[in-house]
């Protein structure tokens, strides 16, 4: 099941919710550092792969180059940073439902 293709490309209309949606993949792009398109994403989307990490180790998905300054020994600035790409996730999560109602609204995600 090769998933996720960005909603306008499938010929939705362009719209708020499909804007949102585009918030989303671009999000877990930048902060994987991986591409809906990449060979890995053939039984799991992006959206899927990213919401298992959520609960087993967000850490694991992010894109290493988010520690490239960090001291791996620093626990405080260690928990801020997985704080902070949590809450992108779950924000990317929520953005990136399958079905457009599920989707948070513009404004939340603005905010």
């Amino acid at each position: 099941m090769f998933a996720n293709f960005i909603e306008y490309g499938e010929g939705s209309a362009v719209s708020t919710i499909g804007d949102v949606y585009s918030l989303s993949i671009l999000l877990l792009e930048m902060f994987t550092g991986r591409s809906p398109t990449d060979d890995i994403f053939r039984e799991v989307d992006l959206h899927q792969y990213s919401k298992q990490a959520l609960s087993e180790g967000i850490l694991d998905i992010a894109d290493s180059t988010i520690w490239l300054h960090v001291e791996s020994k620093d626990r405080i600035v260690r928990s801020r940073i997985k704080n902070c790409l949590v809450s992108v996730f779950r924000l990317a999560i929520s953005c990136s439902k399958r079905n457009p109602r599920d989707r948070i609204m513009m404004s939340d995600a603005a905010v």
